[in-house]
């Protein structure tokens, strides 16, 4: 069980890879929340996916919900994935109906916390990334051998409407390529546009690269003024699905975000990332990868990052030398 959001499933790809080479023969089912379920449309190493949508209404409890989406399933065991105790994963950990539970506990939470068979002693999740604490669960089970892969799988009809989207705008991929993600749901993780736009500018004239802009719909008439600011070396590619966007920045050679899933998503497609943190712990949640960056403020706000600390990494990382 792994609900949350897009980066939460990503972090979670290393777990699930380890638990498929542990044991190759068993059926290997995820209940995925409805905002990151698509994470796995590809995987390869997972059977089924079953999606936690959540209702409104006289059918808005979630504990139903759940019960709804495990109908006419069922399990030997159970893993309740997230760094840190839930007292929601417990209880659907149990209306799950496996004889074995696996989920962090917590001293606080004594009586739901003994839902779990084999329960997990908490660690110290503030100095751990999320990846290490989701493989952490699986040492309960004698797994010795981590699988530390974040790959994200990508459908090829995503791949290819990718490149085409690229060669419609007269690009190649990975040919000085910058993506930017321009949205963002914290405001203290959200660079302001004409800091992309100084970007733009400067990573034109300085590398010779062109940009692509996105982000969600809402932020689409700010996209188009910060490419009409950049001028011809700036085009923006709508994405009207994660995994769009995954392909996209698969095909470039760097993208600049704010914290959150977009610089999950680059990482696990093999791009590198700037990742604008805002007061989000980098510890727990930057991106999985050495050749990554993040840059943070002591103030904990994105905004007050400046073009020329993302330009002296790029140069520093020799990303388009």
């Amino acid at each position: 069980m792994r609900m949350n959001k897009i980066g939460d499933m990503i972090c979670t790809l290393p777990l699930l890879r380890t638990l498929r080479k542990e044991y190759p023969a068993a059926g290997l089912t995820v209940l995925a929340d409805a905002s990151n379920h698509e994470m796995l449309e590809a995987a390869p190493f997972v059977d089924n996916v079953l999606v936690f949508r959540k209702s409104s209404g006289l059918m808005a409890n979630r504990y139903l919900t759940v019960m709804r989406a495990l109908s006419g399933y069922s399990f030997d065991l159970v893993i309740a994935v997230k760094g840190g105790f839930s007292s929601f994963l417990a209880i659907a950990a149990l209306l799950s109906g496996a004889r074995c539970r696996v989920g962090y506990v917590s001293a606080e939470r004594p009586l739901v916390s003994r839902l779990y068979t084999l329960p997990v002693a908490p660690i110290d999740f503030s100095a751990f990334h999320q990846v290490e604490a989701c493989l952490h669960l699986a040492a309960v089970l004698g797994v010795q051998e981590m699988i530390r892969d974040i790959s994200l799988e990508i459908p090829s009809a995503y791949r290819q409407h990718a490149i085409e989207s690229l060669h419609n705008k007269h690009l190649k991929p990975r040919e000085r390529l910058v993506l930017m993600n321009v949205s963002n749901n914290r405001v203290t993780s959200t660079w302001p546009a004409d800091k992309f736009i100084e970007l733009g500018r400067l990573a034109g004239k300085r590398y010779g690269a062109k940009c692509i802009v996105t982000g969600i719909d809402a932020d689409a008439e700010q996209i188009g003024r910060i490419c009409a600011a950049i001028g011809d070396m700036a085009h923006y590619i709508k994405c009207g699905k994660a995994l769009d966007f995954a392909a996209l920045a698969a095909n470039c050679n760097l993208l600049v975000a704010g914290d959150g899933g977009a610089s999950h998503m680059g990482a696990a497609v093999g791009s590198r990332v700037i990742s604008l943190f805002g007061a989000t712990s980098p510890v727990i949640w930057s991106p999985y990868g050495e050749q990554h960056c993040v840059l943070q403020r002591p103030d904990g706000d994105a905004r007050n990052i400046t073009v020329e600390e993302v330009a002296a990494v790029i140069e520093a990382g020799g990303v388009f030398a």
